[in-house]
């Protein structure tokens, strides 16, 4: 959210025929959903209500929109390539003659982010479950939390806004002592982070700022039907051929062709002196973070710290994931 004041910009005439000047707040709202841009306008609104302050607005301002292409699983099919695209929705608010206190009221309210719940986990192995009407879809259980927040990062500080949590915990004997001085500096500001003093993993989150140092997310803040994203590194395949990277069908099976069932065919020819960017070519497969978006929470099994999520997660039995919900 930006604020920007300009005075004065015209206004009503008083009796004796001179202009008042009118002091003008103008706030810039922009979200990728139109649910917490709602949200947030509502907010500032009733903010700027509750101090009799006179409002010009919500004006729609056109939606951004940011179209990509990303190939997808292309050692199966060359040509699976998937759109889509980001859409930012704007918003303008004219905020006329503020005081003091609706200033104030402003510049300190929190408005809604686009996380509202997030947790790391493992993931474990995956089954089919039974939903309620007799369907069987397919599920990954995941072993997700307890996370802990070891550090708040600020815009004064850090220059961005962040919450960092902690997961998994271990001894202090395999940790570096950069780790080991990093979670005694939380400790000290905040006792209530609890553990044996060092963690397996450290992850951020942006634009969080309802936490405090020693707070600790379980997978309750979960429920069933949530919709969430999950992020993963996917499974290394190594060094792979043409035919299982990019989906290429091979050489010919007849005319004199002995070995080239496999091969990659021609990489150049005619007066090229050099092999062109972008060749598609054998080389490292997989190990690539991989984002799946819009899962279904089937379950939430909060004693055994469980999650199961409809369909499939990347990664192998043991990879650490990344659900925001």
């Amino acid at each position: 959210m930006t604020t920007k004041t300009n005075s004065p910009v015209g206004g009503a005439k008083t009796k004796k025929g001179k202009e008042d000047a009118v002091v003008q707040l103008r706030i810039r709202v922009r979200a990728y959903e139109n649910k917490i841009l709602d949200a947030s306008v509502k907010q500032i609104i009733d903010t700027a209500l509750r101090y009799d302050a006179k409002i010009v607005g919500p004006i729609p301002l056109p939606t951004e929109i940011k179209k990509y292409t990303v190939n997808r699983a292309s050692f199966v099919f060359k040509n699976a390539r998937e759109q889509f695209e980001i859409r930012i929705h704007k918003r303008v608010i004219d905020i006329l003659n503020p005081n003091p206190k609706t200033i104030e009221a402003l510049t300190s309210l929190s408005l809604p982010s686009g996380v509202d719940k997030f947790i790391l986990g493992k993931k474990q192995h995956m089954m089919q479950c039974f939903l309620d009407d007799g369907q069987v879809v397919p599920t990954t259980v995941i072993s997700a939390g307890p996370i802990i927040v070891t550090q708040m990062k600020s815009p004064d500080v850090d220059g961005y806004t962040a919450v960092q949590v902690a997961f998994e915990e271990q001894k202090e004997s395999r940790a570096t002592k950069a780790h080991l001085g990093h979670i005694k500096s939380a400790k000290s500001s905040d006792n209530t982070v609890e553990g044996e003093g060092a963690f397996k993993h450290l992850r951020e989150f942006r634009d969080i700022e309802e936490m405090a140092t020693g707070d600790r997310i379980t997978v309750s803040a979960f429920a069933k039907g949530d919709i969430v994203t999950v992020s993963g590194i996917s499974k290394g395949k190594g060094f792979q051929g043409v035919v299982k990277r990019h989906g290429f069908h091979g050489g010919p099976r007849s005319h004199g062709q002995k070995h080239s069932e496999r091969e990659p065919g021609s990489i150049g020819g005619g007066l090229r002196n050099k092999v062109p960017k972008g060749m598609r070519m054998g080389g490292r497969t997989g190990s690539d973070r991989i984002t799946v978006r819009n899962l279904e929470i089937i379950g939430v099994d909060v004693e055994n710290n469980q999650l199961l999520i409809k369909g499939a997660i990347p990664g192998r039995r043991g990879t650490l994931v990344e659900i925001i919900g």
